[in-house]
């Protein structure tokens, strides 16, 4: 797990976003919430906000999602 915290904890500091489709795609993340529940307490303490964004799922209809976006 510590590795897929240090991976999402790289790409928050890089590009200041990240969703559970681009986790699941880009390195395997399966569950982000839970690994932006554990950035969010000690030792790593980041300020994570979760916003929902609303997007088209795969039947074509909106729906929202969460977009975590690290607060500096």
């Amino acid at each position: 797990m510590d590795t897929q915290n240090k991976q999402v904890k790289k790409h928050l500091e890089r590009f200041g976003t990240i969703t559970q489709r681009q986790a699941d795609m880009d390195y395997g993340i399966m569950r982000l919430g839970a690994r932006i529940f554990e950035l969010r307490e000690k030792p790593y303490s980041m300020n994570i906000e979760s916003r929902l964004i609303r997007v088209t799922n795969r039947r074509g209809k909106p729906c929202h999602v969460a977009k975590y976006v690290l607060v500096k």
